[in-house]
């Protein structure tokens, strides 16, 4: 994937590789923009050309062709078309290193140039979303953390939660190897219609598209607790105390140990580790609260560690715990039904032989008893890198003058 721009000679050195076509005279070239591995093509086109002789150097200044003879035996140049208005060329497997200003010559008098800007695009991995808790209190705060590593240039982080945008803080920081690591911090107050929504990450990058991560919210909601009201006030300060079933029973001097079915009901609602004591009205109304526990579930990328390309092999990894632990664990592909010869082991799913065809969101189910969940991955196949023999270099050493120079090999 290759975005050309175009580029002159009128152009500063500091030019954009995004501007629009700009002639220098009767020679005009394109900048181009490409994704690390994948194929970059310069094209020289000549306007009213009085056959004059066009020529491609590299950054280096060295002659990549003249005319429609490669000096530079670097077999990743290779010849698409030559003819009197237009030297056109490809490069291909680009790497990082053969980032640059690349010169079209054409042999008039005065000689003309125009540059083409080759950038070279390095895309972020799997987007990475974390949250500070599993489970979020009703009308607490949260914070969730999404990281995208290893781009060139660094990419742009978007919050959604369900159809509602929000805004985050985003931090970028460059490594030693030129490359940006971007991380954002989403925070919101929490509340009960949050349930079940997912929080999505969405990274922007020119290499990419339709990546993202994201993370379904579960909310703790706030109940009343379960007491039973004194039926009537204390003389002392005419206010309701809470009293334990023990209480109760002792107060009206039964000896049978069986509470009535009204302290039964209450007993039954209470929470767990509620000690038989009398609490205090606030004490009591801390003890609530609703125990979520269907399955927590999260995908982890055994393989590759890096981008996932054609003829690779992929392995996800399931992991889900609840209580009680999940009885069941399933893998689908969203909208569509996983590759054929792929390959379920129990919570593992294995896809060989990557392929374009495979693109999409898998999503790993577990239930148990109380409920079920799902976590979700998104699969964008790049294309396979290209094996290419190790470039020599033969400089050739060129000399503007009004004549047609030769050609020292």
């Amino acid at each position: 994937m290759a975005f050309s721009h175009s580029a002159s000679l009128s152009l500063p050195l500091f030019s954009s590789p995004f501007l629009s076509p700009v002639q220098s005279q009767n020679l005009v070239t394109d900048n181009v923009s490409v994704v690390e591995g994948e194929t970059a093509t310069i094209s020289c086109r000549v306007k009213n050309n009085d056959d004059s002789v066009i020529q491609l150097l590299n950054p280096n200044r060295q002659t990549i062709y003249f005319k429609d003879v490669r000096p530079l035996k670097d077999a990743r140049f290779q010849l698409v078309n030559f003819s009197d208005n237009e030297l056109r060329v490809s490069l291909s497997n680009v790497s990082l290193s053969d980032e640059g200003r690349y010169v079209c010559q054409l042999y008039t008098d005065p000689p003309q140039e125009a540059y083409a800007d080759i950038t070279v695009l390095i895309p972020p991995g799997n987007p990475i979303i974390e949250s500070r808790e599993d489970i979020v209190s009703e009308g607490n705060e949260t914070e969730i953390t999404c990281m995208a590593m290893g781009s060139k240039p660094a990419a742009t982080i978007r919050w959604m939660k369900g159809d509602k945008e929000l805004q985050g803080s985003s931090k970028v920081e460059v490594t030693y190897d030129r490359m940006y690591t971007v991380t954002s911090l989403l925070k919101f107050t929490v509340t009960k219609e949050d349930d079940g929504v997912p929080v999505v990450c969405i990274v922007d990058h020119p290499a990419v598209k339709d990546f993202q991560a994201q993370k379904y919210l579960e909310v703790q909601f706030r109940r009343p607790p379960a007491t039973v009201q004194r039926a009537q006030p204390e003389a002392s300060g005419g206010t309701l105390e809470y009293l334990s079933a023990q209480e109760r029973k002792l107060q009206r001097g039964s000896d049978t140990g069986a509470p009535s079915k009204q302290e039964a009901f209450a007993q039954s609602l209470s929470c767990e580790g509620l000690e038989d004591k009398r609490r205090e009205k606030w004490e009591a109304s801390l003890c609530c609260l609703r125990q979520t526990d269907k399955p927590e579930v999260k995908i982890v990328v055994e393989f590759p560690q890096g981008l996932t390309r054609e003829g690779e092999n992929l392995e996800l990894t399931c992991k889900a715990k609840g209580k009680p632990q999940p009885q069941q664990v399933n893998w689908v592909k969203v909208d569509d039904d996983v590759p054929s010869h792929a390959i379920i082991t129990g919570t593992d799913l294995l896809i060989e032989n990557l392929n374009k065809s495979y693109n999409g969101t898998y999503r790993c189910v577990a239930s148990n008893s109380v409920g079920e969940s799902y976590d979700d991955y998104i699969l964008y196949v790049y294309d396979a890198l290209t094996t290419t023999p190790i470039p020599t270099t033969a400089t050739t050493t060129m000399y503007t003058t009004t004549s047609l120079p030769g050609i020292t090999q």
